[in-house]
């Protein structure tokens, strides 16, 4: 009987493909290191979250009019927002 949640979560060891030199600026092609490494997305989901608890505009339009771009949160009261165009 397997047992969770080692029966359900296997990682593995990703290699890059011989031949391909790791440039972070490629986003179309994937790279062990990438996959291997997942806490500096992790670490940058925190900090965007963590930064949307403390900025708080009126709206969308302050929010921009602040440097905000777009896909980017923010609040307004106790509601978290996204900046769209």
């Amino acid at each position: 009987m397997a047992s969770y949640p080692n029966s359900i979560y296997n990682p593995r060891v990703v290699t890059d493909k011989s031949g391909v030199e790791y440039d972070v600026a490629k986003t179309t092609v994937f790279f062990a290191k990438d996959k291997n490494d997942p806490d500096a997305e992790i670490v940058a989901v925190e900090t965007e979250l963590l930064g949307a608890l403390t900025r708080e505009y009126a709206d969308n339009a302050a929010a921009i009019a602040a440097g905000l771009t777009a896909g980017q949160l923010y609040r307004t009261g106790d509601i978290l927002k996204i900046v769209h165009n």
